[in-house]
C-alpha cells in the first residue's frame, strides 16, 4: 500500500512510530523546546500600534510555526522537506535578532518593505488588470 500511496498510505503511522522511537530523545527535546516557544510567545509585550513590536511578534510567530513545521515534517520521515523549512526558520531568526538589536537594522527593513509596498501600488495603478 505504500508504494502506491506513499505518505498519505495508513502504513506511515507504523514508520512515523518507529522513526519517534528511534530518535525519542531529539524528539523529547524537540518538543520541549516548541512547548516554551510557545510559552514566551504568550509573554510577548505587543503594543497594537507600534511597528517594531508588531514585527517581533509576527517574526516570533514565523519561527515558532516554521520550527513546528520542521518538527513535524521530520517526525514524518521527510526530512529533506524539513531542511527546506529550517532555511526559513534560520533566516527568521536572524532577522528577528538583527531587529531586536540593532535600530539601524530595523529602520532598513521598514524601510525597504515600505517602497516594495509603493512600487507594487504603483504597479497595480498603471495595470489594474495584471
Amino acid at each position: 500500500m505504500f508504494e502506491k500511496q506513499g505518505f498519505l498510505s495508513s502504513h506511515i503511522e507504523e514508520m512515523r512510530q518507529k522513526n519517534l522511537q528511534d530518535q525519542s530523545e531529539i524528539f523529547t527535546l524537540a518538543f520541549r523546546t516548541l512547548e516554551l516557544a510557545y510559552c514566551q510567545l504568550y509573554q510577548l509585550d505587543i503594543k497594537q500600534f507600534d511597528k517594531k513590536s508588531c514585527l517581533i511578534g509576527a517574526l516570533y510567530c514565523k519561527i515558532i510555526e516554521s520550527y513546528n513545521s520542521v518538527l513535524l515534517l521530520s517526525n514524518y520521515g521527510l526530512s529533506s522537506d524539513s531542511k527546506s523549512i529550517l532555511r526559513v526558520f534560520i533566516e527568521a531568526t536572524f532577522l528577528l535578532g538583527s531587529i531586536i538589536n540593532n535600530e539601524e537594522q530595523y529602520e532598513q527593513f521598514l524601510i525597504k518593505g515600505d517602497f516594495e509596498t509603493f512600487q507594487l501600488v504603483e504597479r497595480i495603478k498603471k495595470n489594474p488588470e495584471e
